[in-house]
């Protein structure tokens, strides 16, 4: 130890002074050759201090902003979960209707049929929504493939149903008027 510290006083101290000296040195040129006053000076220090506390700052959040974006990452999957088993189920509830066939509740069909239009075109919002938070995340957006079958089943349910009741109406009135047409008093 002893010669480490003799060493340090006879090479290390004297270097340390020497430059010491070269940026006090420095410094006095600065002032007195650009004329700037140790205001300036005190005021960069100051800046200099901020930006190491900005830095300290800096490092403190990432692992915050870490945290936060991995919550948003897993809520935007079990979102798209979400909207994926929902999907699913309006396929399956659409392919329930291939097996209805009672003509005599057609208004009824018609009647469901509306409401799931309506929760399809609530669930392409909600898809477009989804989309858009993936890229905004920097993920690739999810395509959400069930929702073209769905709404071209749901269509042509919709256009068969209708005309089932068009069908109806059409036919009450052909056998109403073909009756009447029949029973017509003769005139004399």
């Amino acid at each position: 130890i002893e010669q480490t510290l003799h060493y340090a006083r006879a090479k290390d101290v004297p270097a340390i002074e020497s430059r010491h000296d070269h940026v006090k040195d420095m410094m006095s040129f600065l002032m007195d050759q650009t004329c700037l006053t140790p205001d300036v000076f005190s005021t960069y220090g100051n800046c200099l201090a901020h930006l190491v506390e900005l830095h300290s700052q800096l490092q403190d959040a990432e692992p915050k902003l870490e945290r936060q974006r991995l919550a948003l990452e897993a809520k935007v999957v079990a979102s798209r979960k979400r909207l994926q088993d929902e999907l699913g189920a309006m396929a399956d509830a659409l392919e329930g209707f291939k097996k209805k066939k009672n003509a005599k509740t057609a208004r009824d069909y018609v009647e469901q049929l509306m409401e799931l239009q309506k929760k399809l075109s609530d669930l392409e919002s909600r898809c477009s929504t989804q989309n858009e938070e993936e890229l905004g995340l920097g993920r690739q957006s999810t395509a959400f493939e069930e929702i073209g079958p769905c709404r071209s089943l749901l269509e042509l349910f919709l256009l068969f149903w209708r005309s089932v009741i068009q069908i109806q109406r059409s036919l009450a009135m052909w056998t109403k008027s073909a009756i009447q047409t029949l029973v017509r008093p003769q005139q004399g």
